[in-house]
């Protein structure tokens, strides 16, 4: 939307009781939402948003904090203010499914499959993960890349006891979803997980399969995932980049309270 176009649309900004950032934020809301202002379109100036409406820079300042705030636009220093492309939503509150958690969402699900292999884990962190005995220190290995709509969000690297699904190599993890041929196949089914988040510089090896830029922050998720038995048979550990993923948790006060989480992909991010 050009400024002639604001000056037409936007109603004086003396009239009514609504404050002026409100009424700005509310009108810029409905041209996104409406399609006039497309996904991934540059902002006008908040300076020439001023000059126009005769209104200070921290109105606008404030009018366009909030619609940030809201996710419906996103600021990249030194280039400007641009509108928020399509995010994605993944609720962290049950034993996720990647594929079909992406489906749920309307989004294409996909991945790239790099390894499949049974490997010895005997003296390595996957063998302390997975509580292996020695005598069984071995398991398959699955190194993917899952992208939503053809954009690459995480890198996953799953460990499962080999001697729990014999053959599972052979599968073709790129066509076929892991929980579910672990499922069908094996009789595998998740009855709890733990998470663990922690910040991270994305390595070099890691940012040329995301497609990111060197010093990119990203996060990188351990996750351990039991059967009814308690016995440890997933161990994942997935690296996605920070500014195309983001955690919002609601936490209650109550100890009995389920605490929600949400992660959030951005796919609009580093397009500018």
């Amino acid at each position: 939307m050009d400024i002639e176009n604001l000056k037409q649309a936007f109603l004086p900004p003396h009239s009514g009781s609504t404050p002026i950032y409100v009424r700005l934020a509310n009108y810029y809301r409905l041209q996104i939402k409406s399609g006039e202002l497309p996904e991934g379109a540059k902002m006008i100036p908040e300076e020439e948003i001023c000059q126009v409406l005769g209104i200070s820079r921290t109105t606008v300042r404030q009018a366009m904090n909030l619609l940030v705030e809201q996710g419906l636009l996103v600021r990249y220093r030194g280039k400007g203010t641009y509108v928020s492309q399509k995010k994605y939503s993944r609720s962290f509150n049950h034993l996720y499914n990647f594929s079909s958690d992406m489906e749920a969402m309307g989004v294409t699900p996909s991945s790239s499959t790099l390894k499949q292999e049974i490997i010895g884990v005997q003296g390595t962190a996957v063998q302390t993960a997975l509580e292996l005995p020695d005598d069984k220190a071995s398991a398959f290995h699955l190194k993917r890349i899952r992208m939503a709509d053809g954009q690459p969000v995480l890198i996953e690297d799953t460990y499962i006891p080999s001697f729990l699904c014999p053959g599972i190599e052979r599968h073709d993890f790129e066509k076929s979803s892991l929980y579910e041929v672990l499922k069908n196949t094996y009789n595998l089914t998740p009855y709890s997980a733990s998470e663990s988040l922690q910040g991270i510089i994305i390595p070099r090896h890691e940012r040329t399969l995301l497609q990111c830029a060197q010093n990119t922050v990203g996060y990188q998720i351990n996750r351990v995932a039991r059967l009814d038995s308690s016995f440890v048979y997933e161990f994942t550990s997935s690296i996605t980049r920070a500014d195309i993923c983001s955690y919002q948790f609601q936490l209650n006060n109550s100890p009995s309270s389920q605490t929600n989480s949400i992660m959030i992909f951005n796919r609009d991010a580093g397009g500018k």
